[in-house]
């Protein structure tokens, strides 16, 4: 999936880079200083994203066919690693940058130490970022770093947000996700993310030799589909086996794939790519720039008391977020039991009912013979409990959507609500307008979802001994028939479980992704402006001072406008 930015190569990059670090405060300088260092590299940053325990490191281990980065079963990575080429005559080594700034050289050996979970536990070292430089033909022939992430969606908070700071850096993307369990909604969520800022976006379902042939069909195919619906556009799934290597033909296809991708389209890529962060960071600064000179606006005109107002204004606003995200999880909670009570009413009639078909359809097995007749009647028995439990599963599926669309619906008005007392505080003083998306969830079918009908542990099968030979057909076929009903109830409640621990998980995901939206929604509007607007009110100038702040601003604002006409 690429996006268009096309109108981004008449960009004279380096030229419009040189003017807007001497229009840039700290932070921006520091963003611009980055993107001058990258620009002089001229190499593509290929981000391996994905949540906790897709396989990432193993991923970025198998492209460079060796075990570089520490892999483990438990969420490990807690620190963003790039790994790029060394230099002709450089030793492989890593290189630790910490949040203080300072920078420490280490042996590949000692990785673990600064960048799992296990070495650098909450990672207590403070480190910022690890750079890792090695002899390998795929990062010096196709001019390309692999950047391995902490897991998104992590037990551990601080992975989460190291992995969110990294998005914003990528040029390319790597989604791995794995066949089983399928896509999340917070798997949509990041796709969505990364779609707005990488020029081409591949989507890995790993770990595919979990699954046999049809099954692995059906979960590519289904998130296929879910990728397409999250970004608007077709998208092409590969699945593969990271942990096999070259020796599995979809990772093989796959590392094809991307060979080709950095040939034909590297170079422009790392152009059209830069050419975009390049203009995000003019644009946050044209938004901060003009907040800050509407602000002293109003102290020039005497009207400060009005810019603390509605700082007190807009802060009462985001905290209310926490009343719209109390409602949610109350609403979700509520139609979670409605789920359950659901269930446990249904539960007793629903495996009555499957009893009552299984005995009135006994007569058409009386063909069968009798040393098949277990495993046919079993297999009638599976049949009979999988319509009817499917039957009351569309149902609760129905119910939930139409109340979890209440819900979005609920909410969209709720932040709508607070927004728009926002937008009137803003265009007060401010001169302001605020945008509002609404949200959206839907609680899309799990491809991965199965019933169970396999014999329960200890279980032997009926007339076990040997002695059972010497009885007649008869009377095996009337022990069949009673073993079989009377085990209709349990396995009937054990389906219906498994349909409701499906649906359950998948409300919760609803329910997270909404959260997710409502949290993005009021940071892009509320929180950016508290933080501006808290920077410009910490302190009083006087009427001089802010004269020369206020012309200084000016001159800030023209000149980023230029830079951004540069780019279109």
């Amino acid at each position: 999936m690429s996006i268009d930015t096309a109108a981004h190569d008449r960009l004279d990059a380096s030229q419009v880079l040189t003017r807007a670090r001497l229009l840039a405060t700290g932070p921006e300088r520091e963003r611009l200083d980055r993107l001058a260092g990258r620009l002089a590299d001229q190499r593509l940053r290929v981000l391996v994203a994905g949540e906790a325990k897709r396989g990432k490191s193993t991923l970025v281990n198998a492209l460079l066919q060796r075990q570089l980065l520490p892999t483990g079963v438990t969420p490990l990575t807690s620190v963003a690693t790039t790994v790029t080429a060394a230099g002709p005559r450089e030793n492989e080594h890593a290189t630790v940058v910490f949040h203080d700034g300072h920078r420490q050289d280490i042996a590949l050996g000692d990785l673990p130490r600064f960048v799992t979970e296990a070495g650098n536990p909450g990672n207590v070292a403070e480190v910022a970022d690890v750079v890792v430089r090695i002899h390998e033909v795929l990062l010096t022939e196709y001019a390309v770093d692999l950047v391995d992430t902490p897991g998104t969606g992590s037990v551990y908070t601080h992975n989460t947000t190291d992995a969110d700071a990294a998005l914003a850096t990528l040029d390319a993307a790597i989604l791995v996700l794995t066949a089983d369990p399928p896509i999340s909604a917070a798997e949509r969520q990041l796709l969505q993310r990364i779609s707005t800022t990488s020029v081409h976006t591949f989507v890995l379902l790993n770990k595919s030799d979990r699954l046999d042939g049809d099954e692995l069909t059906e979960a590519v195919a289904f998130t296929e589909q879910v990728c397409s619906q999250t970004v608007g556009a077709p998208m092409d799934v590969l699945a593969c086996s990271a942990r096999a290597g070259r020796a599995d033909p979809g990772f093989a296809r796959f590392h094809e794939s991307l060979q080709g991708y950095l040939v034909t389209h590297g170079v422009t890529d790392l152009r059209r790519a830069l050419a975009g962060h390049l203009r995000r960071t003019l644009v946050a600064m044209l938004d901060d720039a003009r907040i800050r000179q509407r602000s002293f606006q109003l102290a020039r005109t005497g009207s400060r008391d009005r810019a603390r107002q509605l700082r007190a204004r807009l802060a009462g606003i985001a905290s209310h977020r926490e009343v719209i995200r109390d409602g949610c999880s109350g609403s979700i909670l509520r139609l979670r039991r409605e789920l359950d009570t659901a269930a446990q009413e249904v539960g007793p009639a629903l495996a009555s009912s499957c009893r009552q078909q299984l005995a009135a359809g006994w007569a058409r097995l009386d063909t069968v013979p009798v040393d098949q007749l277990e495993a046919a009647a079993r297999w009638v028995m599976a049949s009979i409990i999988t319509t009817a439990v499917e039957d009351w599963r569309a149902r609760a599926t129905q119910r939930l959507e139409e109340g979890l669309q209440d819900l979005i619906e609920q909410t969209r008005q709720a932040v709508s609500a607070q927004l728009e007392l926002a937008r009137a505080a803003v265009r007060q003083t401010l001169d302001l307008n605020l945008t509002l998306e609404s949200a959206s969830s839907t609680l899309a079918v799990d491809p991965g979802f199965r019933y169970d009908y396999t014999r329960p542990v200890g279980w032997q099968a009926p007339l076990h001994s040997s002695w059972s030979h010497l009885r007649s057909a008869a009377y095996r076929r009337q022990k069949i028939r009673a073993d079989l009903l009377a085990e209709v109830p349990a396995m009937a409640d054990r389906q219906l479980g498994r349909a409701r621990s499906d649906l359950q998980r998948r409300l919760v995901e609803a329910g997270q992704e909404l959260g997710i939206a409502l949290d993005a929604e009021l940071h892009d509007t509320i929180d950016r402006l508290l933080a501006v607007m808290d920077e410009v009110l910490q302190d009083s100038p006087s009427s001089t001072e802010t004269d020369d702040l206020a012309a200084e601003l000016a001159v800030r604002v023209r000149g980023i406008e230029q830079l951004l006409d540069q780019a279109t």
